[in-house]
Parts: structure tokens; C-alpha cells; sequence
């Protein structure tokens, strides 16, 4: 299949939800930025014992150099990918990282007891 971006309504459609998606994570990381102190110390403590990253986000928590860098690198993250894809920068590898978190929040988020359809969707 093949999208012709230069007729019809397409091209808005994306650009419009570029901007969107961009907004979405530039609030969230310049919440975390300019807010109290972030910490994801209890959303990687705390992930549930269904999720398949569990043992990984417990590892994390309990290492103090990658817990530092997790809390730097969560809210700046989400504030540069949402300004790549408002500003239209890099926006394939602010898409790309942006899924990348996503995956991961969603992960982590796993509570799987009655299907892969949790709250959050």
C-alpha cells in the first residue's frame, strides 16, 4: 500500500497528530522538569509481578547510578521528543524513542490477569 501525502487529507491527518503526540510528551516531561523532584523509584519498584520487565525494573530500582539516570533521562526524554515532533526535528528518531518509552511504560504497567487489554487502553 502506498499513502500519497500530497492529495487529500492525509498529510494533515499525520501532521496533526505529530503535534499532538508532541504535545503530549513535551507536557509531560516539562511537568516532571520544572515540577517536584521526579522520581521512578516506585513505578520501577512496584511493577507487578505479571509484567515481563519486572525483574529488570526491580534491578534498576535497586541500583542507585541507574536510578539517578533514569530520573534524568525519563522527563528530558519525554520534553525532546515531543519537541522533535512539534518542531519537526528528527522526527523519525523522536517517533522511534517515543515507542521505545512507551513500550516500556507499557510493560511495565502489565497487569495481565484478564488479557493484554489493561486499564490504560
Amino acid at each position: 500500500m502506498d499513502f500519497d501525502y500530497s492529495r487529500g487529507v492525509t498529510g494533515y491527518v499525520l501532521v496533526l497528530t505529530r503535534l499532538i503526540t508532541g504535545y503530549w510528551f513535551l507536557h509531560a516531561g516539562v511537568t516532571k522538569i520544572v515540577g517536584e523532584p521526579f522520581s521512578a523509584a516506585g513505578y520501577l519498584a512496584n511493577a507487578p509481578a505479571a509484567s515481563p520487565l519486572q525483574g529488570f525494573f526491580a534491578w534498576a530500582a535497586a541500583t542507585p547510578w541507574l536510578l539517578d539516570l533514569t530520573n534524568v533521562m525519563v522527563p528530558w526524554g519525554e520534553a525532546l521528543i515531543g519537541l522533535g515532533l512539534i518542531v519537526g526535528a528528527l522526527v523519525r528518531l523522536a517517533a522511534f524513542f517515543g515507542g521505545v518509552l512507551m513500550v516500556f511504560f507499557y510493560l511495565g504497567n502489565a497487569e495481565w490477569g484478564h488479557g493484554v487489554v489493561n486499564g490504560d487502553l
